[in-house]
């Protein structure tokens, strides 16, 4: 299931997209624990779920554009990933 965040808005977005997202979650957590295997539990977890986050905010995106059925978990997991480096590099 996914909680969405205070002022999260689904104008847009069906609830069969966000199914389907959902639908992805254990692949998106399968990928995202692969990218860090030397990561210990505490940290990976927060890692993992900041990468969901990011996910669903991609999906989302597209899914508003009608294009939520070309998502899948790995590049979703990717593009995640490169915001959160962006992030951390303060820019």
């Amino acid at each position: 299931m996914v909680a969405y965040a205070p002022g999260f808005s689904s104008k847009g977005v069906s609830t069969f997209a966000v199914g389907r997202f959902e639908q992805m979650i254990p692949l998106i957590r399968h990928h995202s624990h692969l990218l860090f295997p030397d990561v210990e539990a505490p940290e990976l977890e927060i890692l993992v779920d900041q990468i969901i986050a990011n996910a669903f905010d991609i999906f989302t995106r597209l899914a508003e554009r009608g294009l939520g059925d070309l998502a899948y978990p790995k590049p979703l997991v990717m593009a995640a990933l490169a915001q959160i480096r962006h992030a951390g590099a303060g820019c």
